[in-house]
């Protein structure tokens, strides 16, 4: 799974570290940038020396912070399932159906190890 496109683009502009700080803070909202903006502003509040870069390069603008939902569902899955969770429990943490919660275990290469898989030959020991 690939970081979407919008998340990218506000990372080359204002840097990983500011990015990941306002996806933390702010993602999924829509936010207006101040032109400047104090020590005290909910913004400088919020993301500390991270809003500067923010303010500086898009300051004035209403942008859409993407909230790369899905990479912190995959990570709170994996995170869980490496420490033995059940999948139920796995999937009312993050809001999700068992399936759907198997279905990125699979894609993530965590297949459950009890699976077996109908298209390779059978064990003959």
């Amino acid at each position: 799974m690939t970081l979407p496109q919008s998340y990218l683009d506000l990372a080359e502009e204002i840097g990983e570290a500011a990015a990941v700080r306002l996806v933390q803070v702010r993602g999924g909202l829509d936010l207006y940038v101040p032109v400047r903006a104090d020590p005290e502003h909910p913004l400088v509040q919020a993301m500390g020396e991270h809003a500067t870069a923010l303010i500086e390069r898009r300051g004035g603008e209403r942008i859409c912070v993407p909230s790369c939902r899905t990479l912190h569902h995959r990570a709170m899955i994996r995170r869980m399932y490496d420490s033995g969770e059940p999948l139920g429990a796995i999937a009312q943490a993050v809001g999700l159906t068992q399936r759907h919660v198997r279905r990125l275990l699979a894609d993530m290469g965590r297949a459950d190890p009890r699976q077996l898989d109908l298209f390779s030959p059978p064990d003959t020991d």
